[in-house]
């Protein structure tokens, strides 16, 4: 999901890149879409909000159009929502993966950008389901405030509501300009780049506002010569993880996947 969402802001934005490369970043990332038989059969199941609902924005990015086979997804994911209104995971890849706050903004955005038309009235209440639950709950870190805006953002909150988790996110800036994504850690890219994300996308804050301006100046202090990043994985063994790590040609090794995330 992540370099597609990159790519597509490089492309809003006139900067150059790799087109051919972004054409099969989304081939390969995506092409299971055109797959009806595939999306009906679902005999694939991994962690469907984290899975298929983070690959149904990344589709979104790279310009997939509504289609019947990304209208099976939705459905699949629209009733996997939980009484109280969330959406659960069993991914445990924290920060960008293992949170259900980051679970139900992911698959809220999903099924609204891809559920069948006759869905209309179940998707509206199950969004709103969710914005009670994401207002009603506490976010612990970064990647929960970021998830609670965005989704609530989604979910069409009220602007006060905006407001308050917006300045909630905000007051955990670090004073070197950066955001952790856990009290007592430093401040790191991926973090960094969500919350100025967040605060722009879903709060409406303008890249001169000072808080943005310090969040930039902190990535461009840290960035490295050759264009990364490095962010230091919470990933150790024995954690199991699914792939298990290989080698991608990423810098840092073992925290190339975070790494990779902080950049995009």
């Amino acid at each position: 999901m992540l370099p597609a969402l990159a790519f597509r802001a490089a492309r809003e934005h006139g900067i150059p890149y790799d087109e051919a490369a972004a054409h099969a970043d989304a081939v390969k990332g995506f092409g299971f879409f055109a797959n009806f038989a595939r999306a009906v059969e679902y005999t694939h199941v991994i962690d469907p909000s984290m899975s298929d609902g983070s690959a149904m924005l990344g589709a979104q990015a790279a310009g997939l159009r509504p289609n019947l086979s990304a209208a099976v997804y939705a459905r699949i994911l629209a009733p996997r929502q939980e009484n109280d209104g969330h959406w659960g995971t069993i991914d445990v890849r924290p920060p960008q993966s293992y949170s259900n706050f980051t679970a139900t903004a992911v698959t809220l955005r999903a099924i609204q950008l891809y559920s069948h038309a006759s869905q209309k009235a179940d998707v509206q209440r199950r969004t709103a389901l969710a914005l009670t639950w994401l207002t009603s709950h506490e976010p612990r870190c970064t990647e929960e405030r970021v998830a609670q805006l965005r989704g609530a953002a989604w979910a069409g909150a009220d602007p006060e509501a905006i407001r308050k988790m917006a300045a909630g996110l905000k007051a955990t800036q670090r004073s070197d300009g950066g955001w952790n994504s856990l009290n007592g850690r430093m401040s790191d890219a991926y973090s960094t780049g969500e919350a100025l994300v967040a605060l722009h996308e879903a709060a409406g804050m303008p890249a001169t506002d000072p808080v943005y301006r310090r969040g930039v100046a902190w990535l461009l202090g840290n960035q490295k010569p050759d264009g990364t990043w490095h962010v230091v994985s919470r990933m150790h063994p024995p954690a199991q993880v699914s792939p298990p790590y290989f080698e991608t040609g990423h810098p840092y090794g073992h925290d190339q996947f975070i790494s990779l995330m902080g950049a995009c």
